[in-house]
Order: structure tokens, then C-alpha cells, then sequence
């Protein structure tokens, strides 16, 4: 299920997260990536972070 149809839903992020981990059927979506951050020093670092471009 994509973010858009959680948020039609009104599902809470946390319960949309734990679905999309318990739903995955690829093992590798639910892993922390080598080189990800854990954490920010500041919401303003945490919200520059997410507008950056997956490179991935």
C-alpha cells in the first residue's frame, strides 16, 4: 500500500510504518541501509534531510 492511500485512510504514520514492514515480502525493504542516519541534530536538519534527493 503507497503513503497516499495510508493518508486516504486516515492511518496513523506509525501503524502505516508497522504495516508496510509486516506486509513487505522483501526481506531487504525493512533494513537500515549502510550509511543512514539515525538520528539529527535539529528538526531544521531532519526536514533539510528529507528534501534531499534519494541518491540511492
Amino acid at each position: 500500500m503507497k503513503l497516499r492511500e495510508f493518508e486516504a485512510r486516515g492511518t496513523a504514520p506509525t501503524v502505516a510504518l508497522t504495516e508496510m514492514i509486516t506486509d513487505s515480502s522483501d526481506i531487504e525493504s525493512s533494513q537500515v541501509v549502510a550509511g543512514s542516519q539515525a538520528e539529527t541534530p535539529t528538526l531544521a536538519a531532519l526536514k533539510e534531510l528529507a528534501r534531499e534527493p534519494d541518491t540511492a
